[in-house]
């Protein structure tokens, strides 16, 4: 029987960290000028890291919900709803993520509205997971999306407290994570702000409640039917 070779142990401040198209996510920790010497000629090498967060007493930090456990939007409709599975088509089709549909359900004051009354999406971040100041609707500017200078894209936000939206603003969305982390929530508040924007329309608490054949009718009457998945088509 084998046992691995722990290579260095001791504690390590985080100084610092990043990323970059060339050589990926990156983390600094300042060690003793003597530790060094445990790593000189092994760049390149690969270590397994284990790393336990240690408070003013030097004692690790007990685990708690705030930290292991990122409070997102809740997830797409589960087929325990009446037409939960059929739902899950709208999701999957990004038919919430498209324009026309978006003006169709509810204005982009609206949605930046329902974000500001969210609690930040970095909550329970390992990298971030203290808070301050009121929670704003943070855009998240693409090209893509229609950003430009001084042009916020509509239905393109994230809730952050003004904390992280500083830090966004002063050293960049990887300072808070990175783009496509960003991209992917801003994805998630649109999807789960429009699902219950529409339900609600319908009287329901979750579009998996609201009859196919509802949602068929109200997407032909405002010129939309075509981004609907073939499930609601055929309703």
């Amino acid at each position: 029987m084998t046992e691995n070779l722990i290579h260095w142990s001791d504690e390590a401040q985080l100084l610092g960290y990043g990323e970059s198209d060339s050589t990926g996510a990156w983390l600094k920790f300042r060690v003793n000028p003597e530790d060094l010497e445990e790593f000189r000629g092994l760049k390149g090498t690969v270590f397994y890291l284990t790393v336990i967060q240690m408070d003013a007493e030097g004692k690790p930090v007990a685990r708690t919900a705030a930290v292991d456990a990122p409070v997102e939007p809740e997830k797409p409709a589960q087929p325990a709803h009446e037409y939960g599975q059929q739902a899950s088509d709208l999701y999957r089709n990004g038919f919430f993520l498209v324009p026309d549909v978006l003006r169709a359900i509810g204005t982009d004051e609206e949605f930046l509205e329902w974000v500001r009354q969210q609690p930040c999406c970095l909550y329970g971040k390992k990298w971030e997971p203290d808070h301050a100041g009121d929670v704003v609707a943070a855009h998240v500017r693409r090209i893509a999306n229609g950003a430009g200078t001084s042009i916020k894209p509509e239905y393109s936000a994230v809730p952050l407290c003004d904390r992280h939206h500083k830090l966004q603003h002063q050293s960049g969305e990887s300072a808070i994570g990175s783009k496509e982390l960003l991209d992917r929530l801003r994805n998630r508040y649109l999807q789960v702000w429009a699902a219950h924007k529409l339900a609600s329309d319908f009287g329901k608490d979750s579009i998996g409640d609201v009859d196919p054949r509802y949602i068929r009718d109200w997407a032909g009457a405002v010129d939309i039917e075509k981004w609907l998945p073939t499930v609601y088509r055929n309703a």
